[in-house]
């Protein structure tokens, strides 16, 4: 049957295993001020799914606004653009986090909401 074989094919889609003391990481390429964020990462989980949130400073993004997902590919590195939630409008610095739908991997970072560069 059709829906089983989808079924099969998807259970083995992710690589999410990172070697021992390797976790993911990202780093802030440029910021349109209370606009979109720019971000680079790597040592991401192979194949995966990570949902983005943004909070305010100093929350390391927990409990945030849901600012989008980011689906990885073979090589666990990227480049993407996110938008800035509205509600973030305004703040002087935002904390951004992705949280992997599959696995126990997360990663956080923060940044100026300032146009940069």
């Amino acid at each position: 049957d059709g829906f089983a074989a989808a079924a099969s094919s998807v259970a083995f889609v992710g690589d999410w295993n990172l070697p021992t003391g390797t976790y993911p990481n990202m780093t802030i390429n440029t910021i349109v001020e209370n606009s979109t964020v720019t971000v680079s990462g790597y040592n991401f989980t192979k194949n995966d799914n990570y949902t983005v949130y943004m909070g305010a400073i100093g929350t390391q993004g927990v409990g945030g606004v849901y600012a989008g997902d980011k689906a990885t590919d073979a090589s666990g590195t990227f480049t993407d653009t996110f938008n800035i939630p509205a509600s973030l409008a305004g703040h002087s610095q935002i904390a951004i986090r992705m949280v992997s739908k599959n696995t126990v991997y997360y990663t956080y970072n923060w940044f100026f909401n300032s146009t940069n560069p």
